[in-house]
C-alpha cells in the first residue's frame, strides 16, 4: 500500500494529512457524455410534432418541457432546447386552459412547469402562447384549499406535490415567492420529514393517513431550497428533514423507489429526481445514483443513450433492435434519469442568467492557473468548469510522507493544498455548507468533521475558508539522522470560496 499526502511548511517540523479530498466532486467526463447521448437520443425521437410522445402519434407537452429542464441543467445547445418549446407552444393554451363544465379552469401543474422551464431557458414567460405565466401561477395561490396552497377556478382540487413545487420554483425564478407556500408545505409534511404526493384539505399527513413519497419529497425539496434562497428563513427546518428523510431511502444499489403502489421498483425516473434535490448537499449519495444510473442507459445499437426505467426493463431490451411500443416509457425515464449525469437542483437553474462582470483578477498561487514561484515555492495550479463558476486545484512542491512496507519515509513531490472556487453569486451556496459560517462544525458525508469561516479577519470580506479534522502525522528530523514520526487529528485548512462582490 502507498499512501501519499503533505507535510506542513514548517522548520524542524512536518505535518501530512491523509486523504484530503474535496466534499464534492464535479461530473467527471464520462458522465459529461452520457449526459449529451441522452440529450442527442431524446431530441432524435421528438415526434413529428416536435414534442416527446408518450405514446405514438401523440404530443406531451408535460415530457417536453421535463426534457428542457433536464437539457438545460446539462448545458444541452439552445437549439434542442428552442426546438421543444416551440413545439410545445401551438397547443399549450387548448392544454392549459380548458372547459371544466362550469367554466375555464386550468392545468395549474403544466402552467407553472412551463413558467420555470421558460425562465430557466432564458426565455420570457410573460407571452408564451399568448399567455402571462406568471399572472396565471400567481393567481392559482388565490384558488387552493388553504393559504399558500395552488389550485384553478372551477378546479376540482388543488394541486399535488408536483404542480406545487413547481408553482414555487416558478414563482422564485420571477419575482417574490409568497411565505404562505412554505407555511402550507411544512403543515403537510410528515413526522418522518418526507412529503405525500397528494394533500388533504385541512389535515395533516398523519391525520389524512398520508404516506411519503419519494418523487414529491424530491421536488420539494428543490423547491424548498428555491425559498431558502429567496430568503424565506421558515424553510430550513422543513428542508432540513426532508433532506434527511431522502438521502435515508436510499437502495444498497444508489437506486430509489417511487410512489407505493404506483411505482414500487427501483427506477431512473426517481432516482434521478433524488440525485438533482440532494446535489451539492449528499454528494456520496448523489455519486451512488449516477452509477446506479450509468449501468441502466444503452451505450450501443439504435437506441444509444436511452435510459431504462429498471432493471428489468433494460435486462429485457435487446440493445441491437430498435425500441418498439415501450419507446414512451425510455422517454419518460430518460428525461429525469439523466440528472443522475448532470446533478443540479432546479433551484439552481434559477441562477442561470449572466451574472454581472466583476472586478476579480486571477493572482498566483490559488486562482492563476500554472505554475508559479512564490515565496520560494513551487506552485502548481489547475483550474475547471463547476456548477456555475470554476474551481482551482493548487498543489504545492513539499517534503511529504509515504507510507511504504508499513514504514513513514520522507520524500520530495507535489502534494494537495487547497481547493479555490472562483467568485460566483453567494445565493448559489446557502444550502451549501463550504458557503457560510459554521465554526461549531458539522459532520460530512466522509465521515470526517468540517468547519467553515466567512467574512472575517481570517478569510478577508466576500469569502469562505473551510477546514477539515484529519490525521496529521509530524516528521521530527532526529539529530542523528532520520526522522521521528508522531500522529494527531487537527483541522487542516481545504478549500476557498469566493463571491461576486457585485
Amino acid at each position: 500500500m502507498r499512501t501519499r499526502t503533505r507535510l506542513m511548511a514548517l522548520p524542524l517540523l512536518a505535518g501530512l494529512a491523509f486523504s484530503l479530498v474535496p466534499p464534492t466532486a464535479s461530473a467527471d467526463q464520462s458522465d459529461a457524455a452520457r449526459a449529451s447521448s441522452a440529450i442527442s437520443w431524446l431530441s432524435d425521437n421528438s415526434g413529428d410534432s416536435g414534442m416527446l410522445e408518450s405514446y405514438p402519434g401523440t404530443g406531451d407537452p408535460g415530457l417536453t418541457l421535463d426534457a428542457v429542464i433536464a437539457a438545460v441543467a446539462a448545458g444541452a445547445p439552445s437549439a434542442i432546447i428552442a426546438d421543444w418549446l416551440e413545439a410545445v407552444e401551438p397547443v399549450f393554451k387548448e392544454r392549459a386552459i380548458y372547459d371544466a363544465g362550469q367554466g375555464l379552469t386550468r392545468d395549474t401543474g403544466l402552467i407553472a412547469k412551463a413558467l420555470f422551464a421558460l425562465t430557466a431557458a432564458g426565455d420570457d414567460p410573460a407571452t408564451y402562447a399568448g399567455l402571462d405565466l406568471r399572472e396565471l401561477t400567481e393567481d392559482s395561490l388565490n384558488h387552493g384549499a388553504e393559504p399558500g396552497w395552488a389550485g384553478a377556478p372551477f378546479g376540482r382540487d388543488s394541486v399535488n406535490a408536483f404542480g406545487q413545487a413547481f408553482v414555487m420554483l416558478g414563482l422564485a425564478a420571477t419575482g417574490d415567492l409568497p411565505s404562505s407556500t412554505v407555511a402550507f408545505v411544512s403543515s403537510k409534511q410528515c413526522t418522518d420529514g418526507g412529503f405525500p404526493l397528494y394533500f388533504t384539505a385541512g389535515q395533516s399527513c398523519a391525520q389524512a393517513g398520508s404516506k411519503s413519497d419519494p418523487d414529491g419529497t424530491a421536488l420539494l425539496i428543490m423547491a424548498l431550497r428555491a425559498a431558502q434562497a429567496d430568503g424565506i428563513g421558515s424553510s430550513q427546518a422543513p428542508l432540513t428533514k426532508a433532506v434527511d428523510w431522502l438521502a435515508g431511502m436510499q437502495r444498497p444499489n444508489g437506486s430509489y423507489y417511487g410512489a407505493v403502489p404506483f411505482t414500487a421498483v427501483e427506477n431512473t425516473n426517481s432516482s434521478g429526481l433524488a440525485a438533482a434535490a440532494l446535489a451539492g448537499l449528499k454528494p456520496t449519495h448523489v455519486a451512488r445514483v449516477g452509477d446506479w444510473v450509468a449501468g441502466l442507459q444503452l451505450s450501443s445499437g439504435p437506441d444509444a443513450g436511452a435510459i431504462a426505467y429498471s432493471q428489468a426493463d433494460f435486462d429485457g431490451h435487446d440493445a441491437t433492435t430498435p425500441l418498439g411500443i415501450s419507446r414512451g416509457t425510455w422517454l419518460r425515464a430518460t428525461t429525469q434519469g439523466l440528472s443522475a449525469f448532470v446533478p443540479r437542483s432546479f433551484h439552481d437553474l434559477l441562477a442561470s442568467e449572466p451574472e454581472p462582470e466583476d472586478d476579480f483578477v486571477r493572482t498566483a498561487p490559488y486562482t492563476l492557473p500554472g505554475e508559479h514561484i512564490v515565496n520560494g515555492r513551487r506552485w502548481l495550479t489547475t483550474c475547471e468548469p463547476y456548477s456555475q463558476t470554476e474551481r482551482c486545484r493548487t498543489n504545492i512542491w513539499a517534503s511529504v510522507v509515504e507510507l511504504r512496507s508499513g514504514k513513514y519515509q520522507v520524500v520530495q513531490g507535489w502534494a494537495f493544498n487547497n481547493l479555490t472556487y472562483l467568485p460566483s453569486a453567494r445565493s448559489l451556496w446557502v444550502n451549501n455548507p463550504l458557503g457560510y459560517k459554521n465554526l461549531e462544525g458539522w459532520t460530512g458525508d466522509d465521515g470526517r468533521r468540517w468547519k467553515t469561516d466567512c467574512d472575517s479577519a481570517a478569510t478577508g470580506s466576500n469569502g469562505c475558508r473551510s477546514y477539515a479534522e484529519v490525521t496529521v502525522v509530524s516528521a521530527t528530523p532526529r539529530p542523528a539522522g532520520g526522522y521521528t514520526f508522531s500522529k494527531s487529528n487537527t483541522f487542516v485548512f481545504n478549500n476557498i470560496v469566493l463571491f461576486r462582490t457585485r
